[in-house]
């Protein structure tokens, strides 16, 4: 295997640690040992341009991986057999630096690895086919770095970057958050959701990542990725990492939850003795107060288990705009638009509208997405699939929904009500110019 890093641009490199590529050397018939991956805290993307890996079930059966992944974050080790002919592009996240993607809290994918699509991001999946149309070389580096470097611009600032790498060095948690300006548990919420993990555990992988660098001179120099295996000094032909003690150590700890790593074990003074042996051998005046204890401990496991548990799921942040969803459209003259919501689900409603005239070949579109974010709820459009435009939830009643975006030319405001099976859309300017939407509903949407 042939792996390379490469510095991202001034623009991206406080979001991006590196942009990376694999590229399969050895020969064809040159059989694929199976490579354990650990966990580093980092957010990637991945882009199997060759033929994918393939990554090990629980069930124990090798499955390939999509040609475009998102990898969360992991918190146990992921185990892939590298194909023959792999070439490979990613980008290896910082802690928390994934966030200016937008989508779904980063805990939603901690331990997923999931196709690119997930993201519904249509500009992502967009940007894999022109990378699979590029050949290898510094080019397809460019336009991946271009295309982050853009969306980070944009970005309104991801402060946990900062946070966490103040964390990976070791930084006390209660000081991290005071420079934060958050009690503990806000910086834990935040953490969770621009991360993919609590501060705690990311501080446990660090430390877990400094015992690898300390360790020999191959768990030293080797880089890992989710998507991919490890650098060519795991091949067949340089010999394997794990041919050492403290690296053989090392694998087999790695597929325990991290949560588990570095917690100490405190050993009882009569663990030899049986709970029996170490119950009667107590004082009589120790024994009521033994017994009371038991007494009081049986008591309360008795009421716990007869408290019923709470099976809900937590509401979704979008659930107000549920109204929405659904097939809607209208026919006028010669012209039909239609517009699709789906329910919300993960803090994301996705939608698409159409319109076609009579008379015209090809109908206009535009893509639509309802998602909830840290600093609010936002109403995004992307007319022809070009870029998206975010516009604020300003206001939300039981049946309105107003979106605004002062600094936009038109529309500045967009307003969606509904009245039983019509829902009406208006556009809105500053100088009256208004364009109004009248759908009838056609369809459920579930």
């Amino acid at each position: 295997m042939r792996y390379q890093e490469h510095t991202p641009s001034p623009d991206l490199a406080p979001f991006v640690q590196c942009i990376w590529e694999l590229e399969a050397v050895g020969g064809p018939n040159e059989p694929a040992a199976l490579e354990r991956v650990l966990p580093d805290g980092c957010m990637e993307l991945v882009f199997h341009l060759g033929t994918p890996f393939r990554r090990l079930g629980t069930d124990g059966i090798l499955r390939p991986q999509e040609t475009a992944l998102l990898v969360g974050v992991t918190t146990r080790a992921v185990v892939l057999s590298p194909s023959e002919r792999s070439n490979v592009i990613g980008v290896r996240f910082r802690p928390g630096g994934a966030a200016f993607l937008g989508g779904p809290p980063a805990d939603r994918w901690t331990d997923v690895i999931a196709p690119l699509e997930a993201l519904a991001d249509l500009h992502l999946v967009e940007l894999s086919e022109r990378l699979a149309s590029v050949g290898p070389g510094g080019e397809r580096v460019w336009l991946l770095d271009a295309f982050l470097s853009e969306r980070a611009r944009a970005a309104r600032g991801t402060p946990l970057v900062g946070a966490a790498a103040s964390i990976c060095r070791g930084v006390p948690i209660d000081a991290v958050a005071a420079d934060c300006a958050l009690s503990a548990r806000q910086l834990q919420r935040r953490f969770r959701a621009e991360v993919g993990i609590g501060p705690k555990l990311l501080a446990r992988i660090a430390r877990f990542q400094r015992a690898l660098r300390l360790g020999t001179p191959d768990t030293r120099t080797r880089p890992t990725s989710r998507g991919i295996s490890a650098s060519s000094r795991v091949s067949r032909r340089a010999g394997s990492v794990a041919s050492s003690t403290r690296s053989r150590t090392l694998s087999s700890l790695a597929p325990t939850p991290l949560s588990l790593l570095f917690k100490r074990r405190r050993r009882p003074v009569n663990e030899n003795k049986s709970i029996m042996q170490r119950f009667t051998t107590q004082t009589p005046g120790q024994r009521p107060v033994l017994v009371a204890l038991a007494a009081l401990l049986l008591f309360v496991v008795l009421l716990s288990g007869a408290q019923k548990p709470n099976t809900e799921e937590p509401a979704d942040p979008l659930e107000s705009l549920r109204w929405l969803a659904g097939h809607w459209a209208l026919e006028q003259d010669s012209q039909y638009a239609e517009e699709l919501w789906l329910p919300p689900r993960g803090g994301v409603m996705l939608g698409v509208g159409r319109t076609t005239v009579v008379g015209q070949a090809k109908a206009s579109f535009e893509y639509l997405r309802i998602e909830s974010r840290l600093d609010g709820v936002f109403y995004m459009a992307s007319p022809g699939g070009g870029p998206a435009t975010d516009f604020r939830l300003v206001e939300s009643g039981e049946h309105r929904a107003v979106f605004a975006n002062p600094d936009h030319d038109f529309p500045k405001r967009i307003v969606y009500e509904r009245s039983e099976d019509e829902l009406t859309a208006r556009a809105e300017g500053d100088d009256g110019n208004v364009l109004t939407f009248r759908w009838k509903r056609i369809a459920n949407v579930r």
